[in-house]
Parts: structure tokens; sequence; C-alpha cells
């Protein structure tokens, strides 16, 4: 029989596919260093799926309204990933129970511990409804995709709305505001019902895979052994401690700026009368030489990786009608490139985005030559490290973009208000989530107002919403992560601590600072969390002793730009 190359492999013709994954579970494995030979061949052929379902998504994602890419896209998600999980399972089943594993290197341990847990909770009877989890995910980008709204005349995305609400005129805040709400709030009902069969597909897969709820299935599914869903109460506890407090110190700053006794809704990112939204670039071309710049001043090999992603079309940075909300960035291993896909608006919010992309594709470029490609494949508290941490990084180099030295500070000031402002939002999803499916039977009302009741309590609790209790309920629906990717919003907190522990180190010392966050990247998922982040000179832990020492930190930084 030929030996068929994966990377080669018409993907799109399942009989072929099969044919060589049956291949691949016969490939003859007499001794640990065939073993090795296996693992490596196997990630031959995760490379080149990785590819093709990347590009076909990205290809979507830019235009939600082409049907030959929507049939790409689909095909994927419903007939080769399902394809692809029932062989994945045998495979995994083969390196378990080879008798050579015990004689691998150390190095597989972690391989070996996320295989053990995959296996577990692994059942046949899951994949298709795992398809349908994923038309109705589709569903959901299908409707957020299409928002737009008439302002003055023009036909405007919900993205493009955002400078509006960072106006120093509260009229056109609140104008812009309702406007957006308004048209969030005509599919609000849609989102409930697509919602609502999420809830209960998911918990008929944990059900399915013997656990009592979606949460702890996902939990073991995301392979996080290194804390627990009581760790993330405590974590939410000690931001309602520490943060919140911090939090209502800026909103008193913000609404004295703002002329105004209470924060309503629409002053949350308004700018002060006299003063400008910042306007860190005219257009899409000078975005890109900017932030090649500031990336190039932190380390050249940053810079010039994004200059190179820009040469070979590999940004989509603009927001448009039937793109896709949102920001990512994509590995293409067998390009050998990443792909950052945004929505950008001439904010300085969107050059907190292109360099926290910039930061994933970093990451990307320091694990291309990892075997095996498992291991590429980083979880999100050291991925989302890798992002946030660029953003802190760069903090510096924004003069780039701001010549003004003023305005340079609001935009740094703004950075760390950010991260005050983001951790009790990150704590309200995760929190919320956390209810969903402890709580499958309730109905979309209950889910609304219980949403309401956490945001209340950490991330809009400087917030007045009297008036617009109905908006709040709704709130949630803007947040992507809660339809497509369950439980994926606690990793971004974590990261966040990590990324302030880095940004205090790198002030300290810039190349230990520098050298720390490569070599904590450089491990992609090959060791545990806490040995990632030692790697880069600081702890995973997000204890009550933690955040109130990052706090602290923060508040002083905040002072020194008076």
């Amino acid at each position: 029989m030929k030996t068929l190359d994966p990377t080669t492999l018409p993907l799109d013709d399942l009989n072929r596919v099969e044919e060589y994954l049956n291949q691949l579970l016969a490939q003859d494995i007499s001794d640990p260093k065939s073993l090795e030979a296996w693992l490596i061949e196997r990630g031959r052929f995760s490379e080149a799926l990785a590819e093709r379902m990347n590009r076909n998504t990205i290809d979507f994602s830019c235009n939600t309204e082409d049907e030959q890419a929507k049939a790409r896209h689909e095909f994927d998600q419903q007939k080769l990933m399902p394809l692809i999980q029932r062989y994945k399972i045998k495979l995994d089943q083969r390196f378990y129970d080879s008798p050579y594993r015990s004689d691998l290197p150390s190095y597989y341990d972690e391989l070996a511990r996320r295989t053990a847990a995959a296996i577990e909770i692994h059942r046949d009877e899951n994949i298709p409804i795992e398809v349908e989890t994923r038309k109705l995910v589709n569903d959901y980008f299908a409707l957020t995709s299409k928002m737009t709204v008439n302002w003055k005349g023009e036909e405007k995305t919900l993205q493009q709305m955002d400078q509006h609400l960072r106006s120093s005129d509260r009229e056109e805040r609140e104008q812009a505001w309702r406007l957006v709400q308004s048209r969030r709030l005509r599919d609000k009902d849609a989102m409930d019902e697509i919602m609502n069969k999420l809830v209960s597909l998911r918990h008929q897969i944990a059900q399915n895979a013997g656990m009592p709820n979606y949460r702890d299935y996902t939990f073991k599914r995301l392979y996080r052994f290194s804390y627990t869903p009581d760790d993330c109460y405590r974590f939410r506890d000690a931001v309602a401690k520490h943060v919140v407090p911090l939090h209502g110190e800026i909103m008193k700053r913000r609404g004295q700026q703002l002329g105004v006794d209470t924060i309503k809704p629409w002053d949350t990112d308004g700018t002060p009368k006299g003063q400008k939204p910042l306007k860190p670039y005219q257009n899409a071309g000078e975005f890109v030489t900017k932030c090649v710049n500031v990336l190039a001043k932190v380390d050249p090999e940053f810079g010039k990786l994004l200059q190179t992603m820009n040469d070979r079309g590999c940004l989509d940075l603009e927001t448009r009608k039937a793109k896709r909300p949102g920001g990512f960035c994509s590995n293409l291993p067998l390009t050998g490139t990443s792909f950052i896909f945004m929505n950008a608006a001439p904010t300085h919010g969107s050059v907190r985005t292109l360099v926290h992309e910039s930061g994933h594709a970093v990451h990307n470029l320091l694990t291309a030559s990892m075997q095996p490609f498992e291991y590429r494949r980083s979880p999100a508290e050291s991925a989302e490290l890798a992002s946030m941490s660029m953003e802190l990084l760069t903090m510096s180099e924004w003069g780039e973009f701001y010549s003004d030295p003023a305005d340079l500070k609001r935009a740094q000031r703004e950075q760390l208000e950010g991260i005050v402002v983001f951790l009790p939002w990150a704590l309200t999803v995760d929190g919320f989530q956390h209810w969903i499916y402890l709580n499958a039977s309730q109905d979309a009302s209950a889910r609304n107002r219980e949403f309401a009741e956490i945001a209340r309590s950490l991330a809009y609790h400087w917030v007045d919403w009297t008036g617009f209790e109905e908006e709040l309920m709704h709130r949630w629906k803007a947040q992507l992560h809660i339809f497509s990717y369950p439980f994926y919003y606690i990793e971004y907190a974590i990261a966040q601590l990590g990324a302030v522990q880095l940004y205090r180190l790198y002030k300290k010392d810039r190349a230990a600072g520098i050298a720390g966050y490569k070599k904590a990247l450089s491990l992609g998922s090959s060791a545990p969390l806490p040995v990632v982040y030692a790697a880069a000179g600081i702890d995973f832990d997000f204890s009550d002793k933690t955040v109130r020492e990052l706090m602290a930190f923060i508040s002083d930084e905040l002072a020194n730009l008076e």
C-alpha cells in the first residue's frame, strides 16, 4: 500500500481522509522511538487539518454572506470534524495503550495526561450533538454579522459606532448607545432561543459523558488541571473585594471629568469635555506601519513578524458589513504564518486589539517547530498571557501613535484603567456561565435576570442602569464567547494577572522581562501552567493576596500618570 502524505491529502474527500487515518492506526509501533515517530506523523496530519480548517474559518469570518465560503466552513464543521473526532479517540487510545508509552522521555508526560482526560470524557454519541452546537453558533454569528444601524443617514456596523460612544458630547453618546442597544434588542428573542438549545445540547453532552453538568465536563475537556471551579469562586470574591472598589474610584474620577453626577451606561467610555477622543491613526496602512514600529521597539523580531504578515496578505483589519464581529489570530502551520482578523475603527481600542493579536502571532512563531504538533496548541491561560502581556510590554512605545505627550499619558492610563474595568466584567461572564450550566433547566427569562444580578454586583456596580433594566438583562448577548466558546473567559482574567506581573518585572529589568516572555511562550503546552508562568518569572496565582498586591501596583502606576 502506498503511504499517503497528510500534507497533500485532499481533505474534502472523506474516503481518502479515512483511508489515511486507518493507515495511521495500523502503522507498526515496535519501540519507544517508533512511537515518537508515530506521534510526529500524526502531528503532520494535524498541521494539514489546522491549515485547512483555519483558512476556511477565516474566509467565512471575512464575509459571512459568501455562499462558497459558508459551504466550505459548514462542510468542515458538519462532515469533516465528526469523522476526525471518531478517529481522534482511536488514535488517542493507540498512543495511551502503547506498552512503550511509559518508556518515553518525561517530555511526553503532559501529552499523556491530556490524552487520558480526553479518553475519559469521549462518547461517540456526542459527536452529532457537537455538530448541532456548531450549527447554532454559526446562527449566532449570522445574526450578529448583519447588525447595522442608521447613523445620520449612513449605515454603520455596531463596531463603527464605538467612536461615538467615546465622544465628549453626552447627547451624542446617549443617542449612539440607545441606537446600538435598540438594534441588539431586536434579535434578543432569537439569541435567547439559540442559547436555550445550546444549553440543552451541552447538558446532554455532559450527561452522556457521565458528568453531572457541562461545567465540570468542560473543565476536564479544557485540561484545567491547575485550578478548580471553587478557585474561580474565590477569584470572584477577590475581585469583588479588591478590584471593584478601585473600579469605583476610576468611575468617580471619570464622572468628575465628564461633569456628571451619575455614571450612565453611555458614560463609561466618554471623553471629558475639551478633549477629543484619541485618534491614533487615519487609515489602515498607517495603522499597520505604526504598529510594526511599536513592536520592533520592544523586540525587532516582533515587528518583523507583523510586517511579514502584512506583506503576505495575512491581515484583515477594517470593519465592514457581513464581516463577523470580534477579533482573532489564527495559525496557518503549513504556510508558516498567522492571520489576524479584527474590526478596527480609528480608536485606541483598535491599537490594543492589534498588539494583543500580535502577541498570539508571536506565540505561534515561538512554538512553530515544536513536536509533536499537539504541544503547539497552548491552553488559553498561556495563550492569553502572550497577548495580554504584549499590550503592556508595548505601552511605553505608544508615542508612535501619539506625538502629544498628554495623549500618550491618556492612552497609557486608559490601558491600566481598562484592566481594572475588565476584571469585574471577566468574572461576571465567568460567574454567569457557572450559573447557566449548573441551572440548565432554567428558562431564558431566569437566565437574563441572573445576568443582571451578577453584573450589578461586579462589572456594573458603579453604573446606573435605572430605566434600562431590559438592556442590562440582555447585555451578555454581545459577548460572543458565551455562545461560541463556553467557559472560555476566566482564562483572560488569569492571564491578565500574569501580564501585570510580567509588566512589573519588565519595568524593573526590560531584558529579563522579554527573555521570560519568550521562554514561557516557547513551552507551548508541553508543561503545566504553573511551570509556564514560572518560566516567565511570574506566579500562576489568582489568590486574594495576589489580586490585592497587583491592584496596589496598578493604583501606584495610575498615580504616576496624573
